[in-house]
């Protein structure tokens, strides 16, 4: 029997978990239409991010197109008030659309790793720990569709009640290793968001151009932010009697944090798409590059110097008719420079190359 306590939205969430899925997934295809503009017909060049964002969008819709099914069968309101066929099938679309919504979050995050790979120019050593660090992330992940269609046996029994003889773990099984994954996908989140920031405040750059591009660079920290929130919503869960129900804030913020990794993943490739609509100065600096040197010299005047030299560069190539020669996309590349010295016999003054 339907609580009659509340308003018609709050025995219903169906409408609300429609609204928000299909305004973010449009306003992240917004942003990845946006960003392929900026590769493939500005830049002309794509890499391994564009490809993986792209995957990623494509999962995103395959995700909300399984909740919007799921939602029309009468996920969102108290299995109460549903049918015996309805609840079957709200149940049945729930279950399956829990691999998409894994994907959704998960494969953005190699998005965002091939990005910093290709920007950021790591060494070998950072990069396979990203790498690893994000795919084993990905593999927890995945984990979780393992358990819940392991969890009873036979599995029909997650959405068919009543099979005689049916039997099922403990829900605290799946709950408690999710929200473990949840915690651990956030942490990821924060380190990608964290490690460009760190990489960008070394260098000797515009302060304006460095806040912007540290800005960019770390939005996944809403990221984090959203997937800790999710984490704190995953105990609705241990609910199965009412599931269609207390479980419906899952799908938000799963599609919430999905989404905000997306956009937080375009976003630092679309400076030519600004500079095109804003003009160049919009980004705080017209210059090609910003060299950065650190080098010590002897007051004694000895005839070897060693410095490194981060060069922070960003090249718009192929741009076309009033955009120019300007920055594009940004490539941090290490170079160790040998400055050799010397002196003339009988003159004190040095010349460096």
């Amino acid at each position: 029997m339907t609580d009659s306590s509340g308003d018609g939205i709050s025995q219903d969430k169906g409408p609300t978990i429609l609204s928000i899925i299909w305004v973010l997934t449009a306003i992240s295809s917004v942003f990845v239409l946006a960003r392929l503009f900026v590769r493939i017909y500005v830049l002309q060049k794509t890499g391994l991010d564009d490809i993986l964002i792209s995957a990623s969008m494509i999962i995103e819709y395959i995700y909300a197109s399984i909740v919007t099914v799921s939602i029309h069968a009468g996920y969102g309101r108290h299995a109460s008030t549903l049918e015996p066929h309805e609840l079957e099938r709200a149940k049945f679309f729930n279950a399956v659309a829990f691999a998409p919504g894994i994907l959704s979050f998960c494969l953005p995050k190699l998005a965002v790793v091939a990005l910093l790979v290709r920007i950021m120019n790591p060494s070998r050593s950072q990069r396979i720990f990203m790498w690893t660090l994000v795919c084993g992330t990905g593999l927890a992940a995945l984990c979780c569709v393992v358990i819940l269609f392991a969890q009873c046996h036979p599995t029909r029994a997650l959405w068919v009640d009543g099979i005689q003889g049916a039997k099922c773990w403990n829900a605290s099984i799946l709950v408690e290793y999710s929200i473990a994954v949840g915690c651990l996908s956030a942490a990821v989140d924060l380190y990608l968001a964290i490690y460009p920031i760190l990489i960008l405040v070394k260098l000797h750059m515009h302060r304006k151009k460095k806040i912007g591009l540290s800005i960019a660079m770390g939005l996944g920290v809403f990221a984090c932010v959203m997937a800790i929130v999710k984490c704190s919503r995953l105990p609705s869960l241990y609910n199965r009697s009412d599931t269609t129900y207390a479980s419906a804030d899952v799908f938000i913020w799963t599609d919430i944090e999905s989404n905000t990794i997306i956009i937080a993943a375009c976003i630092p490739t679309l400076a030519p798409l600004i500079e095109l609509l804003l003009g160049k100065r919009a980004l705080g600096s017209t210059d090609p590059y910003t060299p950065v040197s650190n080098e010590r010299s002897n007051r004694n005047g000895s005839n070897k110097k060693d410095g490194s030299k981060v060069e922070l560069s960003s090249r718009l190539k192929n741009r076309k008719d009033s955009l120019g020669d300007d920055e594009a996309t940004l490539t941090i590349q290490r170079q160790d420079d040998v400055i050799v010295q010397y002196e003339q016999r009988h003159n004190l003054s040095r010349e460096a190359w």
